[in-house]
């Protein structure tokens, strides 16, 4: 059930001072907070609730911890920890008054990104994107300009149509502000998009077919137990000695001691499974299908078999090779990315199942980008998006040799857009070190949550880059104000003073 909003941000209290009074209101978290439309996702959200049962946090509380927990790379726990000591971080989850202890249990998290799902999670970086297009340049130039030929046409429309009431148009004009997800979409054009993959790793374990073995036997166990079956010998304690020496490959002897042992685990992991299948009943067979699928594909696998499975609890894991000096093997999926040229801000982000190759992922981000409203015209990839030089009517550009004919303009203008396309590894660092993208630690949604991070990451690089262009925009304000009325240096220095800027 929605929990109600009691807390009003313009009432005092007797015993505690607000949140606003006492932080700085040029702070990034503050100026961010007061501008996200926080009844948009309390609109989109309220629909997973019930409406009876236990009052439930509040929305703007847990897509802001969403935010704050990619912004600044934190985990559940972590979050919670430095929310008490933050009141900024308080202020933008919607607190009025500073809170000594967190409202909720960390793992009502897990909770809320179950129930919104990876759709929730689309829109939440849908709209970090739209808040970052809207506060553009271009954007308010090309919106001027539509309203100038809006108002010329208003003024030719009434003087053809004079008798018409004019309640007409205030309807019309209430229509066009419930419906703003539809002008959102509308007005979402990028001409030039730099696009590339990535590697997004799960939290597993380097895998080796020892331990896959190993974790076979401790699960078929627990099956065991949870079911109440009798097992005629469980080799929980056996495998562990068996692993160790698996894992021991430093001389020969010791290389033979592991084939050994790995063998060995293999077998009693196999009688383990046959054990379990034949004491099982048909309703319980049921019920751990999946798993023993699973299983018999571990069992089954060779060296050179195709599609192996590296982990049990993330079988979707896949082993891509990026040709890394220090990488050389990286356990996860691939994630396809698109990055605005001017502004730098992702538009864009999609994992993939399985390996496929580059230029099988850019046709259905343009997809994704189309569903969400955004019209590109031309994409800048690297060599391995060669085979289209078009999808969709969107023009793809590889670097290649230029002919002869080529005048030196062209050649420099070409070169200069492939050089600019290089910017979105710095991106894809940034993401992956700072973002919480390098690594994915949810699986609570299966390959969804694979999604569901690089959705979060991306959208926390947005606000970001948001947070940058406000403090950007004071700087740019107080400089103009500087050169514009000719003022005195010390003028300027206690004007930050008494407004509080950080830059």
């Amino acid at each position: 059930m929605l929990s109600k909003n009691t807390q009003n941000p313009h009432q005092t209290c007797l015993f505690n001072s607000r949140l606003i009074d006492i932080i700085n209101s040029n702070h990034p978290l503050v100026l961010l907070a007061n501008k996200i439309e926080w009844k948009y996702f309390e609109d989109i959200f309220s629909t997973h609730y019930s409406r009876k049962g236990r009052p439930a946090m509040p929305i703007r509380m847990m897509v802001g911890c969403m935010f704050l927990k990619h912004l600044y790379n934190l985990g559940d726990e972590t979050l919670a920890k430095q929310w008490v000591e933050n009141p900024y971080m308080q202020y933008f989850c919607g607190c009025v008054h500073f809170q000594h202890k967190f409202p909720c249990d960390p793992s009502d998290f897990v909770h809320f990104r179950k129930r919104i799902g990876e759709k929730g999670m689309k829109k939440i970086f849908e709209y970090t994107v739209w808040l970052n297009k809207m506060d553009s340049d271009k954007h308010k130039e090309k919106g001027k300009d539509k309203e100038n030929e809006k108002d010329k046409n208003k003024n030719i429309d009434k003087v053809k149509d004079s008798g018409k009431d004019k309640n007409v148009e205030k309807e019309e004009e209430n229509k066009g502000e419930n419906n703003k997800d539809k002008v959102k979409e509308e007005e979402m054009e990028v001409e030039v998009v730099l696009s590339d993959t990535t590697v997004q790793e799960n939290n597993t374990t380097f895998p080796t077919d020892a331990k896959l073995y190993r974790k076979i036997i401790e699960k078929v166990h627990k099956i065991a137990v949870a079911e109440g079956i009798k097992q005629k010998q469980s080799y929980i304690r056996v495998s562990k000695e068996q692993l160790r020496k698996a894992s021991n490959r430093r001389g020969k002897n010791q290389e033979k001691e592991a084939k050994k042992a790995t063998g060995q685990l293999k077998r009693e992991a196999e009688k383990v499974v046959k054990e379990l299948e034949e004491k099982l009943g048909e309703k319980e067979k049921e019920k751990y299908q999946k798993f023993i699928v699973l299983i018999k594909q571990v069992l089954s696998q060779e060296k050179g078999s195709k599609n192996k499975v590296y982990s049990l609890h993330k079988p979707y894991t896949s082993c891509i090779a990026k040709g890394k000096a220090g990488k050389p093997y990286e356990f996860g999926n691939k994630i396809g990315l698109m990055v605005d040229k001017e502004e730098g801000i992702v538009i864009g982000v999609k994992g993939f199942e399985g390996n496929p190759y580059d230029n099988k992922t850019i046709e259905p981000l343009i997809k994704e980008l189309k569903e969400m409203g955004i019209k590109i015209r031309e994409v800048v990839y690297d060599r391995g998006g060669r085979g289209r030089e078009e999808i969709e009517g969107v023009k793809i550009s590889i670097p290649k040799k230029l002919d002869k004919d080529v005048s030196k303009k062209e050649r420099e203008s070409i070169r200069e857009k492939f050089r600019a396309r290089a910017g979105i590894e710095g991106i894809i660092s940034h993401l992956k070190r700072w973002y919480r993208m390098g690594v994915n630690y949810y699986s609570c949604l299966g390959f969804g949550s694979v999604q569901m991070n690089a959705y979060l990451s991306a959208a926390a690089w947005n606000l970001k880059k948001w947070m940058e262009k406000a403090i950007r925009f004071i700087f740019d304000f107080i400089w103009r104000m500087l050169i514009e009325t000719k003022l005195d240096e010390n003028f300027v220095f206690k004007f930050i003073i008494k407004t509080k800027v950080n830059f």
